[in-house]
């Protein structure tokens, strides 16, 4: 082999050295990388997909708000967070007004958290259950056919109220109302009592005193 055949070969096996180690030093790490970033984009994809998903949802949440808001407010309205009682005193004569029946007595109880603690003393029960309790005794005296709209018109408060029981007996023919007015023969005696809800934010209100209502 004469030296310019021998130089070609050197020069050959040189150049090839050359690529070999461009190709580790340069391209090889070159291409680690960009596979590495097109991980990375994968991921942002991803985490972008995710994002758009949970913008569309508050987006249709907010579009919800109103009704919600709409919602809340019958509940208020139905279970406040007081006891509500002079509201409540207010729509029990309305009805008893319309019903045609003569209210004798109404008288709230003590808040007590459902399930067994009473509001007014244990102030770690009402913030473990957010609902109280508050017991109602009604007296009304009326026919028959009065005290029956009278049911009704309970039915329809827009106050949330749950009729535990009630008893019905004829009044005394003697009888008459706290006006001296005389009743008539067919009134009756009704005993009610019922259930109104709260759902305490703040300390519990102390219980309310029996009204008796002329």
């Amino acid at each position: 082999m004469n030296k310019t055949r021998q130089w070609a070969v050197l020069t050959a096996v040189g150049c090839l050295a050359v690529l070999v180690a461009g190709w580790m030093l340069v391209v090889k790490p070159q291409r680690a990388h960009a596979a590495q970033l097109r991980t990375q984009a994968s991921g942002l994809q991803s985490d972008n997909n995710t994002l758009r998903a949970h913008v569309n949802q508050l987006r249709q949440m907010q579009k919800d708000i109103p009704a919600q808001q709409k919602t809340l407010a019958a509940i208020a309205t139905k279970i406040p967070d007081n006891p509500a009682l002079p509201a409540l005193i207010r729509q029990l004569s309305a009805a008893a007004d319309g019903a045609g029946v003569n209210l004798v007595s109404l008288a709230p109880g003590q808040p007590t958290i459902v399930g067994g603690a009473t509001a007014a003393t244990s102030k770690a029960a009402a913030t473990a259950s957010p609902l109280a309790s508050i017991s109602v005794a009604i007296n009304v005296q009326g026919t028959y056919f009065n005290v029956e709209q009278f049911f009704s018109a309970v039915e329809s408060l827009s106050r949330a109220m749950l009729v535990n029981g009630f008893s019905l007996a004829p009044v005394q023919s003697n009888s008459s109302t706290p006006t001296g007015t005389a009743l008539p023969p067919d009134t009756l005696n009704a005993q009610i009592t019922a259930t109104v809800f709260e759902s305490p934010q703040t300390a519990p209100v102390a219980a309310a005193t029996s009204t008796t209502v002329h």
